[in-house]
């Protein structure tokens, strides 16, 4: 569409290709990305490292750090992206 007869159609000075390849990589990535932080974080959580350390067999001294940058380093600096993102 973006390139043949409606190449001339703009959508809040975009075309469509363009348009949707802004959503897309602008929006969508970054909110997936956030969702599923926030879920293997907050959802998942403890459950998540039991399953990664083999249900207990392997060393979980990694553990505390990894829920604390799911839950709270990973969230906040994926909502810094999608404002920045936002604003300019």
């Amino acid at each position: 569409l973006s390139l043949g007869m409606m190449a001339g159609f703009k959508i809040f000075g975009l075309s469509w290709f363009d348009l949707m390849d802004t959503l897309a990589n602008n929006f969508m990535l970054p909110l997936g990305g956030f969702f599923t932080a926030i879920f293997a974080g907050w959802v998942w959580g403890p459950k998540a490292i039991l399953a990664m350390s083999n249900n207990g067999t392997l060393s979980q001294s990694w553990a505390p750090v990894w829920l604390f940058v799911v839950r709270f380093v990973a969230p906040i600096s994926i909502g810094w992206i999608l404002a920045t993102n936002l604003i300019g």
